[in-house]
């Protein structure tokens, strides 16, 4: 009978401690997304409203967009919901990726952190609002004016969202810290 080495066994017991720690901060972050989304469920139509309104205050009178997908009226405001739970619990999602790293961090990296990951979360919000609250005022009636009086503009929810989601990383992304 052959035992591991008391260092093997202990650097082994060390990896596989991280990796429990590791899989709680996980399922702790999951959890916080699953309340959110809980809580906004209710709300599942007004979120997607909101998120639609600049395109169909572009649209011509009497517009709408459609759904061609059989599930796509449903799905597509529970992604939309989704996103708005994870936006709303990431602070907290953000706590446990922390709390998972700064043990390991030395202390001037750990005074560095916080501002930074604090302050860019801000700063995604607020790229994203800019995005939704004065790009898409200008875009979507250029953009509608463009077409032709023999075309019906009605735009597709799921291909709106794709692109509304793109429009919003992009904003938030670019208006982040950069080390």
């Amino acid at each position: 009978m052959s035992s591991a080495p008391p260092e093997e066994a202990e650097q082994e017991q060390s990896f596989l401690s991280h990796l429990i720690e590791l899989r709680t901060r996980i399922v702790r972050a999951a959890v916080s997304v699953l309340i959110a989304l809980l809580a906004l469920s209710p709300f599942m139509k007004q979120i997607y409203d909101f998120l639609a309104a600049p395109m169909l205050a572009a649209l011509p009178q009497g517009s709408r967009m459609i759904a061609t997908g059989i599930i796509t009226p449903f799905l597509v405001p529970l992604k939309v919901t989704l996103l708005a739970a994870f936006v709303l619990a990431l602070p907290y999602v953000l706590y446990q990726a922390w709390a998972f790293v700064a043990p390991g961090l030395y202390r001037y990296e750990k005074r560095l952190a916080f501002p930074i990951v604090i302050s860019s979360y801000v700063m995604f919000l607020a790229g994203v609002a800019f995005c939704y609250f004065v790009v898409f005022r200008f875009l979507f009636p250029i953009i509608a004016g463009f077409a032709p009086t023999s075309i019906s503009v009605s735009p597709d929810i799921e291909a709106y969202f794709g692109f509304v989601l793109t429009m919003f990383v992009a904003f938030g992304s670019r208006s982040k810290h950069r080390l």
